[in-house]
């Protein structure tokens, strides 16, 4: 294969990696419209069916629905995907690796769902699972997998081993 053509696959790499990233940022805040769509609607029916019916207690049925789950039953976790696609754009705007509090804070400000009963230890096991993606870095941050893309973004960062 020439240079040129080594070059060219390279850059449609870069470009169709860009792409997804766009396409994933798009499918969230589908899924957040969605999703404040879904909880008008359930609000809707809520004070609708409330006064078709006076007698019954709404803030019984409210509290009933809070404490029967921890988790919104609308809400689903990102996928572990859509999590390591968010957390490489995170790392790449932070230009560094990131500890595992930086990423769960940045992926769920950014409007990521990472729920249980230890969001944090939901987050580890999506990004292991994502090893092609992430990398955990011996002291513990995670930065972007893969060849040149990680080292050449992160010259600057500090040897931290020695």
């Amino acid at each position: 294969m020439s240079d040129q053509a080594l070059l060219n696959a390279e850059n449609r790499k870069k470009q169709l990696q860009n792409r997804r990233l766009s396409l994933n940022a798009e499918i969230l805040q589908l899924d957040r419209e969605i999703g404040e769509i879904d909880t008008f609607i359930k609000t809707w029916h809520l004070f609708a069916d409330a006064v078709s019916t006076p007698t019954k207690d709404v803030e019984a049925e409210t509290k009933t629905e809070q404490s029967s789950t921890h988790k919104n039953q609308n809400r689903k976790n990102s996928t572990k995907e859509e999590v390591a696609a968010a957390a490489r754009e995170a790392i790449r705007r932070a230009q560094r690796p990131m500890t595992r509090q930086e990423l769960y804070d940045t992926l769920v400000g950014d409007g990521l769902i990472i729920e249980g009963k230890e969001p944090l230890a939901v987050l580890t096991t999506m990004l292991w699972r994502m090893k092609d993606e992430i990398r955990k870095l011996p002291e513990g941050r995670y930065d972007i997998a893969g060849g040149d893309e990680s080292a050449s973004l992160h010259d600057d960062f500090p040897d931290l081993l020695g």
